[in-house]
């Protein structure tokens, strides 16, 4: 057997025994086309499938729980769906999240809409006493 050949049976090899260790420990296989991307919530958005795309939203949000960009991005579809409060519990998360990475890995769009969206958030908040 030549070198290359050897290789891959070794790759082969060990991406079956890590296949069959996943399986024996009950975890589930990711299927790269069902996987979410943490900026999967706003793709084709419709109101009329705003429940789905929320759904969607939801899984981006779980699988990344420390990306600021879904939940950005599910504020706006709470929002969308009148849902202020929602779409304002998203957004302070997601701005305590780009504070914690004090602003870095973060593409600088992100970081203006997410300001953008938290100072709406504060006008619309009621004055305490009033």
């Amino acid at each position: 057997m030549n070198g290359s050949r050897v290789q891959g049976v070794r790759l082969f090899s060990t991406i079956a025994l890590a296949g069959w260790a996943l399986i024996a420990c009950g975890v589930q296989p990711v299927e790269v086309g069902n996987a979410p991307a943490s900026d999967d919530c706003l793709r084709e958005v419709t109101l009329e499938e705003l429940p789905a795309a929320l759904q969607r939203c939801d899984a981006s949000v779980q699988a990344f729980p420390s990306d600021p960009r879904p939940l950005s991005e599910r504020s706006v579809l709470h929002s969308l769906g009148g849902d202020q409060a929602a779409a304002c519990r998203d957004i302070e998360r997601a701005a305590l999240l780009l504070r914690q990475q004090g602003g870095k890995a973060v593409d600088g769009q992100l970081a203006i809409d997410i300001r953008i969206r938290l100072e709406g958030c504060q006008e619309k908040a009621p004055l305490g006493g009033s």
